[in-house]
């Protein structure tokens, strides 16, 4: 997501200034990581180099690791800061992603509030809901997700347990804070994103999680009964020039951005479309083969989450138009017409 939005900012017609905050070394191995992710998702031109600037620092030090002169040239010379940095482990407790995805606002909040006015875009996640997470399945089948709602955090004990799932929770802390901070006068976005593997070029990321499920599936030949390899996904590229469009609207009204196609339909991977010869096991069979081979695959520390979640991930009842959600905001605060691939 970072690489196409970068893309989206520098190819603006108002030739942005952008400010990248990158871990590295110094400024020179910075920009050369910059330039590699995006030269391996083809989205780099060399016309950009002029107008980024890569910083050295991390999100998890005061001041994100800046020194103070850096800290205060930032205040001074930015107008707007989107937030993009965060764990994405769907593994993982809370109290082991709450500083990276939760405290680091705390930063960001100051970088804001100091010197000349910010806007402040912080990108979440529609996997706050429950009933997003569990795909609308089973009891959550009916259910539906209005105009700038929040979660219910009721649901959200039982369905995400803090010690096994705790990105959502980090989200929906780190959306509290921003909004929090909006109650003082800072002008906020909250971008709510789908699941995000692919563009519309094809081009994905093999830590996804669907990923590393058909990845495990072809090496040992075989896959869980029920398994069809949903994608509930939307593509990245739509996603940022959305969220760029939006956030570069002088004249936006809302706050919270659900970035979601109501008409996109899941697509069913099954295994005989791809020529694979595999057998059809349950999943307790399946996991069990995982577990007894001499190799790791690529789902080997997911085992918590899928199990949690192997009930709703592998129900055949779900819904096959992801209605449920109101993207209202997204479409009235959107400049550009949204096009869908």
């Amino acid at each position: 997501m970072g690489s196409h939005l970068l893309r989206d900012l520098l190819r603006h017609p108002q030739r942005l200034q952008v400010y990248c905050l990158v871990r590295a070394r110094d400024p020179i191995h910075g920009a050369e990581r910059v330039r590699h992710a995006m030269k391996d998702a083809d989205l780099w031109d060399d016309a950009f180099a002029a107008r980024m600037h890569v910083i050295p620092g991390d999100m998890e030090l005061h001041r994100a690791g800046l020194d103070l002169q850096q800290w205060h040239d930032l205040c001074e010379r930015i107008d707007a800061v989107y937030h993009l940095a965060a764990s994405v482990t769907i593994v993982a407790p809370y109290a082991g992603i709450r500083r990276v995805n939760a405290l680091s606002l705390k930063e960001l909040i100051s970088l804001c509030f100091t010197g000349r006015s910010k806007h402040l875009f912080f990108t979440s996640t529609l996997g706050i809901f429950p009933e997003y997470f569990t795909q609308f399945s089973r009891e959550f089948a009916d259910q539906y997700i209005g105009h700038q709602a929040h979660p219910d955090p009721a649901e959200m004990r039982r369905v995400f347990p803090i010690g096994i799932v705790g990105h959502p929770w980090s989200k929906l802390i780190a959306e509290q804070a921003v909004l929090y901070a909006g109650q003082f006068g800072m002008p906020i976005g909250i971008f709510r994103l789908p699941r995000l593997s692919t563009s519309s070029t094809g081009f994905c990321k093999p830590e996804d999680i669907i990923q590393r499920i058909l990845a495990t599936v072809d090496g040992i030949g075989k896959y869980p009964k029920g398994f069809e390899g949903v994608v509930y996904t939307q593509p990245v590229d739509v996603i940022t020039r959305i969220m760029a469009a939006i956030s570069l609207n002088p004249a936006r009204h809302h706050t919270i951005y659900q970035c979601h196609h109501t008409e996109a339909v899941n697509a069913y991977i099954r295994h005989y479309e791809l020529g694979w010869g595999l057998q059809c096991v349950d999943y307790e069979a399946f996991k069990a083969e995982c577990l007894g081979a001499e190799r790791d695959w690529p789902i080997s520390n997911h085992w918590p989450i899928l199990d949690l979640f192997r009930d709703y991930w592998t129900d055949r009842h779900r819904p096959r138009y992801l209605r449920g959600i109101c993207s209202r905001a997204m479409k009235e605060d959107c400049p550009e017409d949204i096009s869908w691939p």
